[in-house]
């Protein structure tokens, strides 16, 4: 963040493509995923229209340009290397980081929807997640990043109870409470 802009406001880049997290979202962010992926000093900072989340191994590594940016999908439930946070933080000002997270899709999106743009803490998800067998159909409707993430986890666990991997058929009661 720049001088006048303080380091817990929101920060939607073209419409909510990507978006930088306020302070309250940041700390519920991080507290899922930390649990999600036992990480306890995780840092949530960002997340962009398609419910990817953006990590740092904590907090302290936001001071630090060269600090490794993560890549959460929580479709998927994949946790990668992305870039440095330096180099992230470079990208929101010029607009680049919009045409890294899909812009084009994303306009194309919302004007199939009529969606002007995504309320703060959003995202549009899979209708199906990867590790159910979705094949990358976006939902018609935004849903809260916390939910959608919550929700994977939710049932990437029922999976692992039931013993299932990615690819398994799911049993015809899987979805019911």
């Amino acid at each position: 963040m720049t001088e006048d802009q303080p380091r817990d406001a929101f920060v939607s880049v073209h419409s909510g493509a990507f978006q930088v997290y306020d302070k309250p979202l940041e700390d519920s962010m991080s507290s899922l995923i930390a649990g999600i992926l036992g990480r306890p000093e995780i840092y949530c900072f960002a997340g962009d229209w398609r419910g990817v989340q953006y990590l740092l191994p904590d907090r302290k590594s936001s001071n630090a340009a060269d600090a490794v940016v993560e890549m959460f999908d929580a479709s998927s439930m994949r946790c990668e290397a992305l870039t440095t946070f330096g180099k992230l933080m470079t990208a929101i000002p010029t607009g680049q980081i919009a045409k890294a997270v899909g812009v084009t899709e994303f306009d194309r999106w919302r004007a199939d929807h009529d969606v002007p743009a995504l309320s703060p803490g959003t995202c549009v998800p899979p209708e199906r997640y990867a590790f159910l067998g979705g094949n990358g159909q976006l939902s018609n409707h935004p849903i809260s990043a916390q939910v959608h993430v919550g929700l994977a986890a939710k049932l990437r666990w029922k999976m692992q109870q039931l013993g299932l991997k990615p690819g398994d058929q799911l049993p015809t009661d899987f979805f019911q409470v």
